[in-house]
């Protein structure tokens, strides 16, 4: 519940009580980021996660109680519609260490087009299991209290939040050094790999009064 009102403060630009609740999570919600070895594997989990490892609240999914073609993972599915794949612009973000890279698949369409697939939901055929729905992590919550350090002027705090996501997907990264206007761009553009495909994007550059660009895929990669 707390990391949810931190989110509301968030989105309402109360960044002092943003902090305040985010933080509390942090100190006293036990959860955990995956380490970039394992960080696949934690969204190859078929089954529901109750552990403290990333999750903190998902929308549990069976091979009973599912949304079926109406659900997420059926949207980035190539067998299911395949509506929308991962652009080049943000491909070229990850680096060849960062762990979330593995979460995408270069491939063809049927007609020989060249694109790269979101591979975030991989159970969408399993019989027994679906994918959750994962409405919060805790790397979500890590980058809104750096978010929120950044706006009431807490930088190296700002920093200490930001470069435990991003060192903790790529270990080879030797971690943000920016302050000001770029400190700030650097957490969304780390929230912009990190949430993406799970519904976060449009909403951030909505709340930050950014524009949305449609950025199509060039078919730069084999």
């Amino acid at each position: 519940a707390k990391a949810l009102l931190a989110k509301v403060y968030l989105f309402k630009g109360d960044y002092a009580n943003a902090k305040t609740v985010a933080l509390d999570v942090v100190t006293n919600g036990g959860y955990t980021l995956a380490p970039a070895a394992t960080f696949v594997n934690y969204w190859r989990n078929p089954v529901p996660v109750a552990n403290k490892l990333e999750t903190i609240f998902e929308i549990s999914a069976d091979g009973i109680d599912n949304n079926g073609i109406n659900s997420l993972s059926y949207f980035y599915d190539q067998a299911g519609y395949g509506d929308a794949l991962c652009a080049d612009d943000l491909y070229a973000r990850y680096t060849l260490t960062d762990a979330r890279r593995g979460l995408f698949l270069t491939g063809q369409r049927p007609a020989g087009q060249n694109v790269i697939i979101v591979n975030k939901y991989t159970n969408t055929t399993n019989n027994a299991e679906k994918d959750d729905t994962k409405i919060i992590r805790y790397a979500d919550i890590l980058l809104m209290l750096a978010e929120a350090y950044a706006k009431t002027s807490d930088e190296p705090n700002a920093l200490i939040r930001l470069n435990q996501v991003a060192q903790q997907r790529d270990p080879s990264f030797t971690g943000y050094t920016s302050s000001g206007a770029t400190l700030i761009d650097d957490i969304i553009n780390e929230r912009r790999k990190e949430l993406a495909f799970e519904g976060h994007r449009y909403w951030d550059l909505y709340r930050l009064n950014r524009n949305v660009t449609r950025i199509n895929t060039n078919n730069n990669y084999p």
